[in-house]
Protein backbone atom coordinates (compact mmCIF):
# COMPACT_ATOMS: atom_id res chain seq x y z
CA UNK A 1 0.00 0.00 0.00
CA UNK A 2 2.90 2.68 0.95
CA UNK A 3 4.92 1.76 -2.43
CA UNK A 4 1.13 2.04 -4.33
CA UNK A 5 0.72 5.75 -3.41
CA UNK A 6 3.92 7.33 -4.44
CA UNK A 7 3.51 5.66 -8.03
CA UNK A 8 -0.10 7.41 -7.58
CA UNK A 9 0.80 10.52 -6.64
CA UNK A 10 3.71 10.60 -9.54
CA UNK A 11 1.08 9.65 -11.72
CA UNK A 12 -1.38 12.46 -11.00
CA UNK A 13 1.86 14.48 -11.16
CA UNK A 14 1.99 13.71 -14.99
CA UNK A 15 -0.90 13.73 -15.61
CA UNK A 16 -1.66 17.44 -14.40
CA UNK A 17 2.04 18.67 -15.61
CA UNK A 18 0.08 17.07 -19.60
CA UNK A 19 -2.98 19.08 -18.74
CA UNK A 20 -1.13 22.06 -17.95
CA UNK A 21 0.99 21.77 -21.17
CA UNK A 22 -1.79 21.24 -23.11
CA UNK A 23 -3.39 24.52 -21.83
CA UNK A 24 -0.82 26.13 -22.49
CA UNK A 25 -0.14 24.78 -26.02
CA UNK A 26 -3.93 25.53 -26.55
CA UNK A 27 -3.71 29.53 -24.89
CA UNK A 28 -0.82 29.96 -27.15
CA UNK A 29 -2.33 29.01 -30.19
CA UNK A 30 -5.74 31.65 -29.40
CA UNK A 31 -3.24 34.03 -27.99
CA UNK A 32 -1.47 33.73 -31.78
CA UNK A 33 -5.12 33.72 -33.56
CA UNK A 34 -6.04 37.06 -31.50
CA UNK A 35 -3.16 38.62 -32.67
CA UNK A 36 -1.15 39.13 -29.47
CA UNK A 37 -3.94 41.23 -27.87
CA UNK A 38 -4.41 39.86 -24.21
CA UNK A 39 -0.46 39.04 -23.83
CA UNK A 40 1.28 42.80 -23.80
CA UNK A 41 4.87 41.90 -21.75
CA UNK A 42 6.58 44.44 -24.35
CA UNK A 43 4.59 47.61 -23.22
CA UNK A 44 5.17 46.49 -19.54
CA UNK A 45 8.83 46.58 -20.83
CA UNK A 46 9.04 49.67 -22.59
CA UNK A 47 7.53 51.52 -19.44
CA UNK A 48 10.33 50.36 -17.29
CA UNK A 49 12.57 51.87 -19.41
CA UNK A 50 10.58 54.98 -19.81
CA UNK A 51 10.96 55.52 -15.85
CA UNK A 52 14.36 55.45 -16.23
CA UNK A 53 15.71 58.85 -17.44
Amino acid sequence: MQKMQPHNVFTLFYAVLQSLFLFICLFAFINQTQGNVMMSPRPMGREIKTSHP
